[in-house]
């Protein structure tokens, strides 16, 4: 096929055109739309110079042996605490359990809401 064969061809096509009812959907969504304001993007960068301003002043102000102690001390509280109270009965491993699905379930929408 030469370039003129070509050429007729694509001159012999009809135009696409769009219909009636396709444009009047389109213009009644963007309509729809177009009330609601745009979404508010999450603020990374203060929320990280933030983060890292609290961890500099965590590692500065607290020497590493006492915060390493307090937070195996607290550590080993916890541990006590969830060992104790689902020794006792099942009920309250049954209760633990369900507080730990709905702190699962509470990060995950955390997690959700702030990725968009």
């Amino acid at each position: 096929m030469n370039s003129d064969d070509l050429e007729q061809t694509l001159l012999s096509e009809k135009q696409i055109e769009a219909s009636s009812t396709f444009t009047r959907n389109v213009m009644l969504r963007v309509r729809d739309e177009s009330p609601y304001p745009r979404a508010i993007p999450f603020p990374w960068i203060p929320f990280a110079a933030t983060a890292l301003i609290l961890m500099l002043v965590t590692v500065l102000h607290f020497p590493a042996a006492s915060y390493a102690g307090a937070m195996n001390a607290a550590a080993c509280a916890i541990g006590q605490w969830i060992v104790a109270h689902s020794a006792i009965g099942p009920g309250n491993a049954l209760l633990s359990g369900l507080a730990a699905l709905l702190g699962t379930l509470f990060l995950v929408k955390v997690s959700i809401s702030v990725s968009g």
